[in-house]
């Protein structure tokens, strides 16, 4: 079983690490991978400052982040929110990667992940939980950690000698940016 690709805690107070190549996805006894967008769901100026980016508000109302260096202008349109919660038609614009999750190894292991946009910050921290429903009943993995060093994460697990007939996951991304991404919860069954 492969580990997540997060900094351990000891890098962090040495002030360096060694990070392997991502992992390889599907096996050939795996089922396809479920794969959903993250969908940006706030900014945290503290946190984008810190990082060398700035939330702003355009003219027309919508609020973004951007490098610091970034001449004022009109927020992207693909990485923005309307303060309040409310965008033209329900539709929110702004996607920040993508999520997965898929069972592999007879239905005994998965693996679970998300990939960040480069453009939309360095993934900082997630909240990450995977569920499955097994033939010894439900199961749960709670994987928060530190963000990878670069864009994705991976983590392959094992249901514990159990078979799993369905699993789902969720979880959450804080980037550099100060974007709070949250996956769509992808599925497997």
């Amino acid at each position: 079983m492969r580990k997540s690709k997060c900094l351990p805690a000891a890098a962090i107070v040495a002030g360096f690490a060694f990070v392997a190549a991502p992992a390889a996805h599907a096996e050939p006894d795996s089922t396809p991978a479920i794969v959903v967008e993250f969908t940006l769901t706030r900014f945290d100026s503290q946190v984008a400052s810190d990082h060398d980016w700035e939330v702003r508000r355009d003219s027309d109302g919508w609020e973004c982040s951007v490098p610091k260096d970034t001449p004022d202008g009109p927020c992207p349109a693909d990485f923005r929110l309307k303060p309040g919660g409310v965008t033209p038609g329900g539709v929110i614009h702004a996607n920040c990667g993508y999520s997965w999750l898929y069972r592999e190894g007879g239905q005994t292991r998965y693996e679970t992940g998300y990939d960040v946009y480069p453009t939309k910050g360095a993934p900082l921290t997630h909240s990450w939980q995977v569920y499955f429903d097994t033939n010894r009943g439900p199961l749960a993995h709670i994987l928060n950690g530190l963000g990878p060093i670069g864009p994705r994460w991976v983590h392959q697990g094992s249901l514990n000698g159990a078979t799993g007939s369905y699993g789902k996951a969720t979880g959450a991304v804080l980037l550099s940016s100060g974007a709070s991404c949250t996956s769509g919860g992808p599925e497997a069954s």
